[in-house]
């Protein structure tokens, strides 16, 4: 089976590759390369640092104040909600944007 990467580029028309220039195709396999490598290297790092200064904030409040922390923490539900929403409707938004972008560039050149 291949990786998944490979199945979108097998799947598509040969005359999509036929328009671009070969270093455009690299180029933009690079770039995939490195922003991968780079989540998997900064990303873990940085995601370990959020959970465990999350987690420690977390431990002092309690000790410090039951009762003060479960009012600091009462809006977190609306906060994540927004959060949801926000990363599902900006999803679409970006995609749009994205393809007017490539539209203007297959017609301006």
């Amino acid at each position: 089976m291949p990786p998944a990467g490979v199945r979108p580029a097998a799947t598509t028309a040969v005359n999509w590759f036929d328009q671009r220039a070969s270093g455009d195709l690299m180029t933009r396999v690079i770039e995939d390369v490195n922003n991968v490598e780079r989540l998997l290297i900064d990303g873990t790092e940085q995601g370990a640092v959020a959970l465990l200064s999350i987690t420690g904030a977390l431990a002092f409040m309690l000790s410090y104040s039951p009762s003060l922390t479960l009012v600091a923490l009462a809006p977190m539900p609306l906060l994540v909600a927004g959060a949801l929403w926000y990363t599902t409707t900006a999803t679409g938004v970006t995609s749009a944007a994205r393809g007017g972008e490539r539209h203007e560039r297959a017609v301006d050149g």
